[in-house]
């Protein structure tokens, strides 16, 4: 699978495929988060990036995170495996990503996740959630964890 896309800027944010820092055939997928201008209505709260939409079902059940880091740290920030999704919250399947990232113009952090798996390039989706606003996913794809290629994901 091709991936070109590694940036993609929607509702006040920029998040962006870090390919330098990543290793997909180690399972290792980084990313930049970063606020846009005009500044935002409400910090970012958290943010999911989506894993395998190609064979959501095969990421359920087989495929594990190994670690999580952000940079810079910060007290409380974690990450899970979400294999469904919770009411009101952004509609992918995914790792969630819980980190407040301030709203004011050209805050940024960076995020890594680590599979137990090695995985594809492929285009996912990505998505967040700010305050008490509507959940948003991103119009355009970007560079991320796909399962096409991984024996047993049809």
């Amino acid at each position: 699978m091709v991936c070109t896309n590694t940036t993609t800027t929607f509702n006040g944010y920029t998040f962006t495929y870090l390919a330098a820092q990543s290793d997909p055939a180690q399972g290792l997928f980084c990313y930049s988060v970063q606020s846009a201008t005009p500044m935002n209505q409400n910090n970012l709260s958290n943010w999911v990036l989506e894993v395998c939409p190609d064979c959501p079902d095969f990421f359920r059940e087989f495929i594990n995170i190994e670690e999580c880091t952000f940079s810079p740290a910060q007290t409380g920030a974690n990450c899970e495996k979400r294999t469904q999704v919770p009411p009101n919250q952004v509609p992918l399947i995914g790792v969630v990503f819980n980190y407040n990232l301030g709203r004011q113009p050209n805050n940024s952090a960076t995020f890594c996740v680590e599979f137990d798996t090695p995985m594809e390039l492929g285009e996912v989706r990505v998505g967040f959630k700010a305050g008490n606003q509507n959940p948003f996913v991103s119009p355009t794809t970007i560079c991320g964890p796909v399962c096409s290629g991984i024996k047993g994901c049809p």
